[in-house]
């Protein structure tokens, strides 16, 4: 891998999370970098 590559993320689902701790907001993404799909969960803004 080139140490010259420019850093890509794309999103390529999101969806919202109810649990008993409340709602979290849940993306699915892909970086250009490590060539992985990742998943993030997110509570609040």
């Amino acid at each position: 891998m080139s140490a010259d590559k420019e850093l890509s993320v794309e999103i390529y689902s999101e969806s919202n999370l109810p649990t008993r701790h409340g709602t979290f907001r849940v993306y699915v993404f892909h970086n250009n970098l490590d060539d992985k799909e990742h998943l993030a969960i997110v509570k609040g803004d």
